[in-house]
């Protein structure tokens, strides 16, 4: 082999190895850079279509769907602290709530509702209650219906205890509540007061008249008559039967996501049950 075909076999080589390290550039600057998969969908590879020696060939990704898997809701306890000041008055409250029951898939849960009130004037408060709501209403709404036995004791010494039943829906916008209460008994005395009066009086003067020493002699006498009439009071408290309802409605304010605005509008009305 002379000279001149080892030359040209030289070029020849030389030659490929421009063309094959321009290609690997053209792959370099033109194809764009994957990035890291991460969801649970990988993509499929597109098959390369014949090019010309030295076009660049651009490599083409399908877009990657992350796929998000939903974990069962977890059981929790809720547990809430509230104060009621006011010039003369105060009161706390403690209100907790128990999952005991999970039903429908999840979708509904039975919670046992404890509640207590205390109050500086001597009013006490405990409620126990039975709370069932399932997620069966558009966009995950939920409708709650509750039962709850209540005792109050009152400043006066006074212990009532009542039933109650509620209903509740909660969306996303619009929350609405009822409760009806229905006490169990109808009076009950705190105490009785003895009071005096008096209702009449008046004077009278009696005469008596004697003869002495040839005189002609008075005597009198002036008396005092009053009527006096006594009062016995018996005071008596009185529990009230009859129901509220409230409407809330979010406020679409944007301070802050984890924190909500509602405005609430309620009606009540309660009577003796002794009229009823």
């Amino acid at each position: 082999m002379n000279a001149t075909m080892i030359m040209k076999r030289q070029r020849k080589s030389f030659a490929f190895l421009l063309l094959a390290c321009w290609v690997s550039y053209s792959f370099s600057q033109e194809a764009p850079a994957a990035e890291p998969v991460t969801a649970v969908e990988v993509a499929k590879p597109v098959a390369a279509q014949p090019t010309a020696v030295g076009a660049s060939v651009p490599v083409v990704v399908q877009p990657v769907t992350e796929v998000e898997v939903a974990e069962p809701d977890e059981e929790y306890a809720l547990l809430t602290s509230g104060i009621w000041a006011g010039e003369h008055y105060f009161e706390g409250r403690l209100d907790a709530l128990l999952p005991v029951y999970v039903y429908a898939g999840g979708d509904g849960k039975l919670f046992l509702n404890l509640r207590g009130a205390w109050a500086d004037e001597g009013e006490d408060e405990l409620n126990l209650g039975l709370v069932m709501r399932r997620r069966c209403l558009p966009n995950d709404g939920i409708l709650g219906l509750s039962t709850f036995y209540d005792s109050r004791w009152t400043k006066d010494g006074a212990h009532f205890n009542q039933l109650g039943l509620g209903g509740e829906v909660l969306t996303q916008w619009v929350d609405m509540r009822a409760n009806y209460y229905l006490p169990e008994c109808e009076e009950e005395s705190i105490g009785s007061q003895e009071m005096k009066s008096l209702a009449e009086q008046h004077y009278q003067t009696d005469y008596v008249q004697y003869a002495e020493n040839n005189q002609l002699r008075e005597n009198w006498s002036t008396y005092l008559d009053q009527t006096w009439m006594y009062d016995k009071y018996e005071f008596y408290t009185y529990p009230l039967k009859g129901y509220d309802a409230e409407i809330g409605v979010k406020l679409p304010l944007d301070f802050n996501r984890d924190v909500e605005t509602r405005v609430f509008l309620g009606y009540y009305e309660f009577d003796h049950r002794s009229q009823a």
